[in-house]
């Protein structure tokens, strides 16, 4: 069955984007019916976002996944039915010469190699397999999540650390950067922050406050480091073609990674502000 594994991914993850929907909306209407704080809201409405996300994610994929399949079978049929169907009949009548038979067989090929270059161009089969991936992820995330959320200990604000480190692992897989210091660097951030951290924030606005910063948090740095990796694989690519000097000199001249990424997101703001 062609897109098999796809069209399975996509129908668990838009279910599993309805289970989280549907919980988020009746937790928000028991939270807010009982009139628990503003945390515990916060919190339903950051799962009620994730929810949609991940289901219009599915759904997305599933246009894309249709579209792709139509326009292979569309290259196909006239690949094969509308120029190959008359030579093979010729072939099988004996009227036509081997050379006619050669060149529309180049003919076919160029053709199929650009069809090939196509879906390798849309790159639709790395975006499912990243997506896939991705929606695992997700789920063991959210997974632990919630159980260091409902099993609430004097040592989870130690426990803390593997919402980082999953995401750490997943991002530095993916990109192939074990062998990267700065990689290892960021993994050491939160390893050193978040547990003294959450003891400081638990004890000064309480629980549902530090679960909802370490939600976002997470998050955010998730996000942060799957910019960064990019980057880091870009980079590694170029050192490859250049030589240790000019590498080096690109990398003395190019700004922080960090420092760029805050300058655009203030320039972002004030530019926000002053429309």
């Amino acid at each position: 069955m062609k897109y098999a594994t796809e069209k399975a991914v996509i129908v668990i993850s838009f279910l599993v984007g309805v289970a989280v929907l549907s919980a988020s909306i009746i937790s928000m209407y028991n939270d807010f019916s009982t009139g628990k704080s503003f945390e515990y809201l916060m919190t339903d409405i950051v799962f009620f976002v994730f929810g949609v996300v991940l289901t219009g994610g599915a759904l997305r994929i599933y246009k894309k996944l249709i579209t792709l399949s139509t326009i292979a079978d569309d290259l196909f049929e006239e690949l094969v039915f509308t120029r190959l169907r008359p030579v093979l009949e010729e072939v099988a009548y004996n009227t036509v010469e081997l050379s006619e038979v050669k060149a529309e067989l180049e003919k076919l090929t160029k053709k199929v190699d650009s069809l090939e270059s196509f879906k390798a161009q849309t790159g639709f089969v790395g975006d499912v397999s990243f997506y896939m991936r991705t929606i695992i992820v997700s789920f063991v995330y959210v997974c632990s999540y919630l159980l260091m959320l409902n099993y609430y200990t004097d040592y989870t604000p130690y426990l803390f650390v593997v919402l980082y480190i999953i995401w750490w692992a997943f991002i530095t897989r993916e990109f192939k950067l074990f062998s990267r210091f700065e990689a290892w660097l960021v993994m050491g951030i939160p390893v050193l922050i978040v547990p003294a951290m959450s003891i400081v924030i638990q004890n000064l606005l309480g629980i549902p406050t530090l679960m909802g910063i370490i939600f976002s948090t997470s998050l955010l740095y998730a996000y942060m480091y799957y910019l960064y990796a990019k980057e880091l694989s870009l980079e590694s690519g170029k050192q490859k073609s250049d030589n240790q000097k000019e590498s080096y000199q690109k990398k003395k001249e190019k700004p922080n990674f960090f420092l760029r990424k805050t300058s655009s997101f203030v320039s972002d703001i004030i530019r926000w502000l002053k429309s």
